[in-house]
């Protein structure tokens, strides 16, 4: 029997606490971040939504704010924040 990945809904991700942490923006094409909240908190799960669609749910024992800063400025290795990096 083949499985698949849960796709939860936006509504569900608010009704077990997630609330919005900040926002990306492409500035003269750079990509921006800014953090309303959260940004020294670890052991945290975030989201990244897009037109009301979740498009990637994560974890990190890290800071919110130095998590962000790895997606913004990927290490060689780091294949994950490259393929969030990547202008499309």
């Amino acid at each position: 029997m083949k499985t698949t990945r849960s796709n939860p809904k936006l509504e569900t991700l608010i009704n077990i606490g997630f609330r919005r942490a900040g926002e990306w923006k492409m500035i003269n094409s750079s990509l921006k971040f800014n953090l309303e909240e959260f940004s020294k908190t670890r052991n945290i799960l975030y989201a990244f939504i897009c037109d009301k669609k979740i498009k990637y749910i994560g974890k990190t024992v890290q800071a919110l704010k130095q998590r962000m800063v790895g997606y913004k400025n990927p290490g060689k290795t780091q294949t994950t924040n490259i393929k969030n990096n990547e202008k499309k």
